[in-house]
Parts: structure tokens; C-alpha cells; sequence
């Protein structure tokens, strides 16, 4: 119910017109080290708010449930869904039967981590027709496995879609619409780039190439209009030539679609061959039994750094030798782990984010 507000005008501070004046402090997901704060500017934020309207299509029935954390990604939409006339619902607490019952009723988008999908769909008293009315079921922060992807679609139909972006560059660098997850070559892309945020991929010679590419992802433009607070160095430190440097590794196709391979930092030199972990993970996670996967390296006299990786299954008769096999058939021998360990679970961090320093704990403990 609407009930009136006594404000006096008088007492609201102005309104400024800088476009480089702070929109939001937020701060990383620290999946790989301790969270920086970032300071994104109102040219960042509404950068990234134009994309999501044009991603989707925003209008006055529209009812997003805002699950996720505010104080990150999932922030972004208040200000879309209220300028085109739509609504939120916020839940006191993210409880599986309440997140159902909205979801089946009102809701129309939702953005939640790939972990809350999995729980819900633990929950069996629900199908694809039960959600008449929902459009996007948008998952961030981690990928999903084209199996997990598949269930997703098969449970709540058409919807899910994804977005990619970071803290230092929010939400919408890229986008995959729930039509072309429907496509399965698809499902282990993050989708086309968004027209208004121009993107480049940094190579290893240190060639700056657009197109159709492979390399550190860059990206300027008002979407990237974001520093480090009270870090300049690190700010300057995070550029080249002018480009934001994500830290991610890409490819983009000849059709327009980016794929992630990894992160820079994770690199893996074994034998002499690059390795990034995310294509490692991409073929374990293609195989059936795997829920989720991680790979790391490990130093060895040998090989310079060893390649292995953890697996959580859905099915624990996949035995290690059967997925290392598949993931040698897919991907050839220098990215198949040396060694696959089992366990129940991949840790992570409140956001939905892997941990991979706690992954490889899990496997070598640091010495007390």
C-alpha cells in the first residue's frame, strides 16, 4: 500500500549534474585475494542502467524480486525497473518457499548466483508452468555448467539468461538473452557484447585487437568510468592505454559471442604450455556427473606447475579416471588434470563466488 510522505523540500540536498560525481561505492567479490572498494561514478552507473533496460525491456508490469544482495550487482536494477514504472519485492529473508511463491505469482526478472538456483531446484513441487508470468531468471557472479544449465531451463522454461560484468565495470559488458540459451553451443558463453560499452582483448605480445580476438579482456567507455577508492596507483595500475583491465581472459567468435577462459593471475604454465583454468573447467563440467569443477596448478619439478582439479558430482559413481578420460578427449592431454580429487563441495564466498585459494587448501593444507 502507498502511504504519503510529509518531506519538506526544503531539506533534500541538490540535485547535481556531474556525471563523474560517486554513484555507488562497491566492493570486489575478493574471489581471488582481499576485496578492493570501487568507487563507480554516475557516468558508470548509468551506463550500466541504459544496457539493462535495453537488455530487458523494462516497463510498467514489470516485478523484480530483488533476492540478491543489494549491496552488489543485484543494486543495479532498483532505478531500471522504477524509472519504467515497475515494482520490487523484497523479502525479509531468502527463503526457498517465499522465493517460490513469489516467483510463481507477481515476479516477472529475478537476478540471484548460480548457488540459490541449485537450491531451488532442490525443491521438487514446482515446473516450467508454474511461472506464468516470469521472464528473466538472470544469474551472475559464477558460471553454471551446461548440465546445471539445461536442468534450469527444463524446470522454470524459457527464462534464464546472464549477464557479464565486474565491480570495476558494472553488470553489462555482455549478456546472453534466454532465447539463446535455449541454444546449446551457447550455454558456455556469457553472450554478445553490449553496443554501447566498446571492447578490446589485450594479447600476449601486447597487441591491442578488436573482433573477433582471444586475450585480457579491455574495456572503456562511460561503463568503466571507475577507480579505486583512495588507491590511484592501483587505479593506474588496472588501465593500459586507456582501457580498463578486467583480469579476465576471452574469445570472442566470429558470430559476436564471448567466451571466458580464466582469469590473468590463474594462469598455469605447465611444460611449457599456457593454461587457463576455465577451459579445464569448462570440459569437466560438460560431463554429466559434475556439478561444479576447479582447477589450480601446483608446483612441481618437473612439469614447472602441475595441473589439477577438484570435482563435485551429482553422480558419485563417475569414477576420476572416466573424467579425466572425457575431459582428454575434449580438450587433449596438456589441459587434462594430472591428478582429479572428489569432494562434496567447492567453497565459496557470501556472494556465490569459488574461492580458489580455499579450493586448493582443501587439497594441500598450509603448514601450520
Amino acid at each position: 500500500d502507498w502511504r504519503p510522505a510529509q518531506v519538506d523540500a526544503a531539506t533534500l540536498p541538490p540535485i547535481s549534474d556531474d556525471p563523474e560525481r560517486p554513484f555507488a561505492l562497491k566492493f570486489t567479490g575478493g574471489s581471488t585475494g582481499v576485496p578492493k572498494g570501487v568507487l563507480q561514478s554516475v557516468r558508470s552507473g548509468v551506463a550500466a542502467l541504459r544496457s539493462l533496460h535495453a537488455f530487458y525491456d523494462f516497463g510498467p508490469n514489470d516485478v523484480n524480486l530483488a533476492v540478491a544482495p543489494l549491496t552488489h550487482g543485484a543494486s543495479h536494477y532498483i532505478l531500471p525497473v522504477l524509472a519504467a514504472g515497475g515494482a520490487h519485492v523484497l523479502l525479509d529473508k531468502p527463503e526457498r518457499e517465499a522465493i517460490l511463491r513469489e516467483l510463481k505469482t507477481r515476479i516477472t526478472t529475478v537476478f540471484m548466483p548460480p548457488t540459490l538456483i541449485y537450491m531451488l531446484m532442490e525443491e521438487g513441487r514446482f515446473a516450467a508452468g508454474d511461472f506464468a508470468r516470469l521472464r528473466h531468471l538472470t544469474y551472475s557472479a559464477a558460471p553454471m555448467p551446461p548440465a546445471r544449465i539445461a536442468e534450469a531451463v527444463a524446470r522454470f522454461g524459457p527464462v534464464l539468461s546472464t549477464l557479464y560484468g565486474q565491480t570495476e565495470a558494472p553488470m553489462t559488458i555482455a549478456g546472453l538473452s534466454p532465447a539463446e540459451m535455449a541454444r546449446a553451443e551457447l550455454r558456455t558463453s556469457v553472450g554478445r557484447l553490449f553496443p554501447d560499452t566498446p571492447v578490446a582483448f589485450l594479447g600476449a605480445d601486447g597487441a591491442v585487437r578488436t573482433g573477433k580476438a582471444e586475450g585480457e579482456i579491455l574495456v572503456r567507455g562511460d561503463l568503466a568510468a571507475t577507480v579505486y577508492l583512495d588507491d590511484p596507483e592501483q587505479t593506474d595500475a588496472a588501465r593500459h592505454e586507456g582501457w580498463l583491465k578486467t583480469g579476465d581472459i576471452g574469445r570472442l567468435d566470429a558470430d559476436g559471442y564471448l567466451f571466458l577462459l580464466g582469469r590473468s593471475k590463474e594462469l598455469i604454465i605447465s611444460g611449457g604450455y599456457n593454461i587457463y583454468p576455465g577451459e579445464v573447467e569448462a570440459a569437466l563440467n560438460a560431463h554429466p556427473a559434475v556439478r561444479e569443477a576447479c582447477a589450480f596448478g601446483v608446483a612441481d619439478t618437473f612439469w614447472g606447475e602441475r595441473l589439477e582439479a577438484v570435482a563435485a558430482l551429482d553422480d558419485p559413481s563417475a569414477t576420476p579416471e572416466a573424467l579425466t578420460a572425457f575431459v582428454r578427449g575434449a580438450v587433449g592431454p596438456v589441459r587434462t588434470p594430472k591428478t582429479l580429487h572428489i569432494v562434496a563441495a567447492l567453497p565459496r564466498n557470501p556472494v556465490g563466488k569459488v574461492v580458489r585459494g580455499e579450493v586448493k587448501s582443501l587439497i594441500y593444507p598450509a603448514p601450520q
